[in-house]
């Protein structure tokens, strides 16, 4: 496979892990418009560990998507028009999908408790690799 086939692979790899993520937190919002039970705070939970795990997935494939584009640039085989074109649809898409995850991130709750549980997973979600929740 070429330098230039590994790219394009990790491009629509990184396309759907990014839309497989959205479509989790969608589905996880279609069922729940506040966290009212300590059940919806675990789903919550669940979803996040979800994203957490995805993103940590979406670093390995952009990382690839890095060097196979540094080389095939450097090589000649690719072109830094097609470099700029694949990011920069995976940049849009990624403002895209930020939206689903501040809609998930801003649900009310139901209790001051499950108010601290759900921070502190929001907390965890957005500074952390790892869940510790």
């Amino acid at each position: 496979m070429t330098v230039k086939g590994v790219f394009i692979i990790m491009f629509f790899i990184a396309v759907a892990n990014g839309f497989f993520s959205y479509f989790r937190i969608k589905s996880f919002l279609s069922g729940a418009k506040m966290i009212a039970t300590r059940q919806d705070l675990e789903k919550f939970k669940d979803m996040a560990r979800t994203q957490m795990k995805m993103a940590l997935a979406q670093i390995g494939i952009q990382s690839i998507m890095l060097i196979a584009g540094l080389y095939g640039l450097i090589m000649g085989s690719i072109s830094l028009l097609l470099i700029l074109l694949l990011n920069g649809i995976i940049i849009v898409l990624s403002l895209f999908f930020k939206k689903g995850e501040k809609l998930a991130q801003s649900l009310k709750t139901g209790s001051e408790e499950l108010e601290r549980g759900y921070r502190d997973v929001c907390t965890s979600w957005m500074k952390k690799p790892l869940a510790d929740f």
